[in-house]
């Protein structure tokens, strides 16, 4: 690590100006434009700070702060070397059907495994840890539904209001609002024989949450049985 920070330059206090372009050659499609870096480095402190972001077309928006950043990169490599000798797997950071495992060479090969491991989790415990996050949860998810309802319901009601006075383009407070037809493409699988059908398809594992209240049978406290009405919060 000494010797890793002895080959960067010294730390000047000077801002430097980076500029990310698009492809360069080969199969890469290059982008219709760049973006633009103002980054800040300070090594006796390990931060790395994104100071400006500029796009070709002038749009800005705000940088960050990365503090140990070096440190935190030894300390990858320093595990990933402790884990080559002890030949073991680090624990999974995402779960299956997650864009980072898309992404990586070794998706597949991480989750090969992981439908012996999910069956190996035990069913039926009473988890008090969670309580709060699943009330939580369930408050969420009606919130989410309630709101979704009364979005589609004012969307509904202003393009209703648009079409009834012949507008297609308007302002209101403060807004541009428009009106638009766009045409939509899908695939209609019923014209797509079967044998082709199937050799396209990809098969992934998604890990999904269900949480239900009530649905389980019961005694009072006289010793009379019941059944508790069901209700899904899943979505």
């Amino acid at each position: 690590m000494k010797e890793g920070l002895e080959r960067l330059e010294p730390y000047d206090g000077k801002p430097s100006r980076t500029v990310l372009r698009g492809g360069c050659g080969g199969n890469i499609t290059s982008l219709p434009d760049y973006l633009e870096f103002l980054v800040d480095y300070n090594i006796a402190s390990d931060i790395f700070r994104v100071l400006d972001v500029v796009r070709s077309d002038g749009m800005r928006r705000e940088g960050g702060e990365f503090p140990r950043l070096y440190t935190q990169a030894m300390d990858r490599f320093k595990e990933v070397e402790r884990h080559r000798r002890e030949k073991t797997l680090p624990p999974r950071q995402f779960d299956p059907g997650d864009w980072h495992c898309n992404y990586c060479g070794f998706g597949e090969m991480c989750n090969s495994s992981y439908e012996e491991e999910f069956a190996s989790f035990s069913e039926g415990a009473e988890f008090q840890i969670v309580e709060e996050l699943v009330g939580e949860y369930i408050q969420l998810t009606a919130l989410k539904k309630e709101t979704e309802e009364s979005l589609e319901g004012v969307k509904d009601e202003i393009k209703k209001s648009m079409k009834a006075s012949g507008l297609r383009q308007a302002k209101s407070n403060g807004c541009f609002i428009s009106l638009s037809l766009q045409k939509r493409q899908s695939l209609d699988k019923s014209l797509i024989p079967y044998e082709i059908l199937k050799d396209v398809q990809k098969e992934t594992l998604v890990e999904v949450l269900n949480v239900r209240s009530g649905g389980v049978n019961g005694f009072d406290k006289k010793g009379r049985s019941y059944e508790k009405r069901e209700k899904n919060y899943s979505e």
